[in-house]
């Protein structure tokens, strides 16, 4: 099992679109932030905005940074049962944490 995979079985976790994360031609790539796990994961693999579409399209929610945070909160409410609040929280605590090597 992947750590990706592993975090996302045994860990809360939420939507976040980066504000830096615009991806030239395709829109705001979406990461996904888990609780106590330092940083966060873009979806998708870096290969296939370099141009190998035999990679894991990232997901991109729109052009516009309001729109595809607006899209994160709406998922993160249905999907997750959290609040914005909620949302921010953990991704507030997440960023605090020493990220990943």
């Amino acid at each position: 099992m992947s750590h990706v995979s592993q975090l996302l079985s045994t860990r809360r976790w939420c939507y976040y679109v980066p504000a830096d994360g615009y991806v030239e031609g395709h829109g705001y790539r979406v990461s996904i932030v888990f609780e106590y796990e330092g940083g966060h994961y873009p979806t998708g693999d870096d290969a296939w905005i370099a141009g190998d579409h035999s990679k894991r399209k990232p997901w991109f929610w729109g052009h516009d940074y309001e729109q595809a945070r607006k899209v994160a909160e709406y998922l993160n409410r249905e999907r997750h049962g959290l609040s914005p609040k909620d949302a921010a929280l953990l991704v507030t605590t997440s960023m605090s944490i020493k990220e990943r090597p």
